[in-house]
């Protein structure tokens, strides 16, 4: 697709309630977006044209009205995308794209619930965190956060009596208060690990809330959305808990030793900014499709 006309309908602003609350600034596909228009260069040789919806802002925005909307963007995705040409996209949505695209699409998804050919995991991430001063251990590992998932009930019934363990209920949402978002990160920075089940999506943005925050992330779930597999060993700074092994966090946990649990963060430290912020995100999409033309 040839952006230099008019596409601004497939990009309008976010018009629901920041999520996560501390987020700032563009979210991953708007962060992308003006990625490409600072890169067209390193695009122009790329086999594949760019679809550059924002696929979040139209879902999100449409609240109850979603399914109209869908049937709004399919309408306008048949008279303006040629179904013979070769695309990418990327999304945020965990459930997007609802809509039907050219067969020869690429899609990197940071939510996982589409799956199929052709469709590459990527960070679920938003604006980072501020950066904070390490903390003194005092937790193995801490949870704080809601349970929008069964995961996240089978995890915390299995760590609820767990002297070590902090796990706070109060809900993780867009109009928390503001205490709630801050014992979030001081606990986190006091844990040695830091639980990051899935939810509705089959990724959190736990995982790379985490990392920023001085603790190595605990992945549980049914079946994992790893971003960059091709280049990264996901055991070397995460840990990753099988549903089946829910029962087991606390030994698997404790099992863990100091000298790998520094390793991991180290790893962490060497890895995140190149994989896991919106810059580095970016790049290493656009590398993927370098390594495809």
């Amino acid at each position: 697709m040839n952006i230099a006309h008019d596409t601004s309908w497939m990009r309008p602003p976010a018009l629901y309630p920041v999520y996560p609350p501390y987020h700032r600034g563009l979210y991953l596909e708007e962060y992308f977006f003006d990625f490409y228009q600072r890169n067209l260069y390193r695009f122009k040789d790329i086999e594949r044209e760019y679809i550059p919806l924002y696929w979040t802002n139209i879902y999100n925005n449409a609240g109850r009205k979603l399914e109209e909307a869908v049937f709004k963007l399919q309408d306008a995705i048949n008279k303006e995308i040629s179904p013979d040409k070769k695309y990418f996209t990327l999304s945020q949505h965990d459930d997007a794209p609802m809509n039907v695209l050219p067969q020869n699409t690429v899609i990197f998804s940071a939510g996982g619930n589409k799956q199929g050919p052709g469709i590459h995991p990527i960070p679920l991430i938003c604006g980072p965190l501020v950066k904070q001063e390490k903390k003194e251990k005092e937790f193995l590992t801490s949870f704080v956060g809601s349970t929008s998932h069964p995961i996240r009930d089978e995890m915390i019934d299995a760590l609820k009596d767990k002297d070590d363990v902090y796990v706070s209920q109060r809900g993780w949402d867009n109009t928390m208060p503001v205490e709630c978002v801050e014992d979030f990160i001081n606990t986190s920075l006091k844990s040695k690990f830091v639980l990051c089940p899935r939810g509705y999506g089959l990724s959190s943005f736990r995982l790379y809330e985490a990392m920023q925050l001085d603790a190595v992330p605990v992945y549980i779930s049914d079946h994992f959305w790893t971003p960059f597999t091709h280049e990264l060993n996901w055991d070397d700074f995460c840990v990753m808990v099988k549903e089946e092994e829910i029962p087991n966090i606390h030994s698997i946990l404790n099992s863990i030793t100091d000298e790998k649990y520094e390793m991991m963060k180290r790893k962490i430290e060497e890895v995140y900014e190149n994989y896991f912020t919106l810059e580095g995100t970016c790049n290493k999409i656009l590398q993927m499709l370098e390594s495809e033309s």
